[in-house]
């Protein structure tokens, strides 16, 4: 199982055509088009952004961002988003966008039990109920950030940690 909770105002600090650059740098052409068509590309990334975090932490695995393609479902407060390998280990995530945060939930399971997995957990899990988080924002300088701009006096920044 991978979690990953990101602020809906990640990126907030940043250009319309910065975020599209970051678009095109981490995201496949498929993830891209799926942003474009959503009523905000900016939060857009930020959700395929945690779904692939999500996945990577459910693989137990890292890579590179734009190496993982997901095909996404759904648009607005929550949808689905599949994994293309054609492995016979599933990997799915679903999410949902609350009032402050995304949160992305993934889980490796065999072909055709992911999904089935990931919704007895909407219903059962973290999806169910409102969950109080603390989150204090911290400047991410660790090489390849996908962030190198210095954010506004007062905007948010890039990184977040849970308390």
């Amino acid at each position: 199982m991978g979690i990953d909770l990101a602020e809906r105002s990640t990126y907030g600090h940043l250009s319309p055509s910065s975020v599209r650059r970051l678009a095109d740098r981490w995201l496949r052409p498929e993830e891209r088009a799926w942003c474009a068509a959503q009523p905000s590309f900016r939060e857009a990334v930020v959700i395929v952004l945690s779904c692939k975090e999500a996945v990577y932490k459910a693989w137990g695995r890292s890579g590179g961002v734009p190496e993982l393609s997901l095909a996404m479902e759904g648009h607005g407060a929550g949808g689905w988003a599949v994994g293309s390998d054609p492995a016979p280990i599933q990997v799915m995530a679903c999410w949902q966008v609350g009032e402050a945060s995304i949160l992305a939930l993934a889980v490796a399971a065999p072909a055709g039990a992911a999904r089935d997995l990931l919704e007895r957990l909407r219903q059962s899990g973290p999806f169910a109920r409102p969950i109080r988080l603390f989150l204090t924002r911290t400047r991410d300088t660790s090489p390849g950030h996908s962030c190198g701009s210095q954010p506004r006096r007062g905007a948010p920044t890039c990184g977040t940690n849970i308390r």
